[in-house]
């Protein structure tokens, strides 16, 4: 189940979330075929991989993690795409080949923009601001461009509940 709440932070969480995002913020280039017919290229940082902190930033999330309220998290990573001529949907993937029915994948939009998130069953979810959509970790979804603001910047969390 898709699971979509707005303002989910407090304004002040939000905005503390937000601020980690400065110019001194450090993004690392990261370039993959996951746009048909061209070459997509994103700029990524890794706070958790493999149920390990390997970020400095990572405290600067225990307002959106403690929200979370995980057992344990497996990964976490921003992604950071930049304006594009026209919309282009990355395909379709799943973060982790997991059946654990407690493991699940957060969407956290740190901006708005027209980019979105859309889902295999034909669901999409619009990236607005302070916007947190939930599923299960092995539900096939894919991002997208965008077209409106110079960049576009998401948290990827996955995590377990139980």
């Amino acid at each position: 189940m898709i699971k979509s709440k707005l303002n989910y932070l407090s304004k002040q969480n939000f905005l503390n979330v937000k601020s980690i995002f400065d110019n001194n913020f450090p993004w690392f280039y990261h370039t993959d075929k996951v746009v048909v017919g061209d070459k997509f290229f994103q700029f990524t940082h890794i706070f958790v991989h493999e149920y390990k902190v390997t970020s400095i930033y990572f405290n600067k999330l225990h307002p959106l993690i403690n929200k979370l309220k995980p057992k344990f998290i497996r990964a976490i990573k921003a992604n950071l795409t930049f304006k594009n001529n026209k919309i282009k949907k990355s395909t379709f993937h799943t973060d982790f080949n997991d059946n654990d029915k407690n493991m699940r994948t957060a969407v956290y939009y740190v901006n708005s923009n027209n980019g979105f998130t859309v889902f295999k069953n034909g669901k999409k979810e619009k990236s607005v601001e302070n916007k947190l959509v939930t599923f299960p970790v092995n539900l096939e979804h894919a991002g997208t461009t965008h077209t409106d603001t110079l960049e576009r910047i998401v948290i990827n969390i996955n995590y377990s509940v139980h």
